[in-house]
């Protein structure tokens, strides 16, 4: 089965994974527009890592670490109106290929949930710029998650629940779930105190961490993924 075969059978509705041949008017960032113009893959990447480290370099150091060896691929797809980058990864861990994906940026505002577009200009700077300048969401394609979320599927925790007998420490509709592990696990901000927001670790519906730091969660959680 070929990769775009591979791929729509993971679309979330009967919309198929189309590979962009050319972007003609789309809206896309420049630097798409670079990768998607050079001529060798390796030129490809050193323009994608060149742009992940302008605006993640500390906060993401591994993953970019990770990208830099194991990246094999990068191409872009399209499905129903929304354009994508296929990052072809080869798992350290387990030699598998993995697809993650990252959403067009300057669709990041377009796309925003209403529970996201609230906190918008509260949202700290290096989050912002991933949004704004590199991708709407990075996330492992087939199952949507261990990764960062497309803005439209960035909401707050009022529907979600602890096991029976556990309390949310935190304020639940002031709270918002950027990190899915698929597996129950969540990174989340908490923008209850504008002038000191909170990262909270949600694990499988259990524990919750109020104590790490937003990037290095999901720093290890990348890490992670790949190497499931």
């Amino acid at each position: 089965m070929n990769k775009y075969k591979f791929l729509s059978q993971y679309t979330l509705s009967d919309s198929k994974v189309i590979r962009v041949k050319k972007f003609n008017d789309a809206i896309i960032p420049e630097y798409w527009k670079r990768i998607f113009e050079a001529k060798t893959f390796e030129n490809k990447k050193a323009i994608l890592l060149s742009e992940w480290k302008q605006i993640l370099a500390s906060e993401l150091s591994n993953t970019i670490a990770y990208l830099e060896t194991y990246l094999k691929g990068i191409e872009f797809i399209q499905v129903d109106k929304e354009f994508y980058m296929v990052y072809t990864i080869l798992s350290y861990q387990t030699e598998k290929t993995l697809y993650y994906v990252g959403g067009n940026p300057m669709s990041s505002t377009l796309n925003a949930s209403s529970f996201l577009l609230k906190q918008w200009n509260d949202l700290p700077n290096p989050l912002r710029a991933f949004y704004e300048k590199l991708h709407d969401g990075f996330y492992y394609y087939p199952s949507r998650s261990m990764g960062l979320d497309e803005t439209s599927e960035v909401e707050d925790f009022t529907d979600f629940e602890l096991s029976e007998g556990k309390l949310k420490p935190f304020n639940e509709s002031e709270t918002y779930n950027f990190f899915s592990t698929g597996m129950g696990g969540y990174v989340a901000i908490d923008f209850t105190n504008k002038n000191k927001i909170q990262t909270i670790v949600w694990l499988n519906g259990e524990d919750v961490l109020t104590t790490l730091n937003f990037w290095d969660a999901v720093d290890e959680f990348y890490i992670m993924g790949f190497d499931e």
